[in-house]
């Protein structure tokens, strides 16, 4: 028996076993079946209390981009927008470059090293949509962290920009997370609080 949320023909399935045969979608045992305008009323009322979202881009004040992924291709943001709206926490996770990016883990000291940068970086000056406002997030209250392989951030009251809180274990400051940042630091462009 399978325990998952899974949509499919916009309409949401909970906690069910899922029989797929010949791309027909049926559920067995479902304790709950919601059609897609009642799940985004749950969404839109408040009824997530946390959301793990993915991120494009990432800016100083903590907008984030999903909907464009270049400055010549949309792609739209699909419910992004009502879920990371009205959920009280959220967490973007995202890797900090993109495209060729290698680490080395090592398990026993828990540490992670950067063996090909991406060549993608994904924290720039500007989104080129934004599709989640940090300075918005900050006026409703919402907690706001971005969550990355090195590196984690978060975007408060407390300051204009995110604030790196966390850096992984074998990771280099300077060479791994603020040279990575496409032209952010600049002085007090984002704040160190670790």
């Amino acid at each position: 028996m399978e325990k998952i949320l899974d949509r499919k023909s916009y309409a949401y399935v909970i906690l069910f076993m899922k029989i797929d045969t010949h791309r027909i979608f049926r559920a067995i045992n479902a304790e709950a079946l919601v059609e897609m305008n009642q799940q985004f009323d749950f969404y839109d009322g408040g009824g997530l209390d946390m959301s793990f979202l993915g991120a494009a881009q990432i800016s100083p004040e903590g907008d984030v981009n999903v909907s464009r992924l270049c400055e010549g291709k949309l792609i739209g943001p699909g419910g992004f927008i009502d879920i990371s709206q009205s959920t009280r926490n959220i967490s973007f996770l995202s890797t900090f470059t993109a495209k060729g990016l290698k680490l080395l883990c090592d398990g026993e000291q828990g540490s992670i090293k950067i063996e090909n940068e991406g060549s993608t970086r994904k924290f720039v000056n500007e989104v080129y949509e934004c599709t989640f406002s940090g300075n918005e997030a900050v006026r409703r209250g919402q907690k706001v962290y971005y969550v990355t392989e090195r590196a984690v951030f978060r975007r408060t009251a407390a300051h204009s920009k995110i604030e790196l809180v966390e850096i992984a274990p074998g990771i280099d400051l300077q060479r791994d997370v603020l040279d990575q940042m496409v032209n952010i630091v600049d002085g007090a462009t984002i704040c160190l609080s670790f």
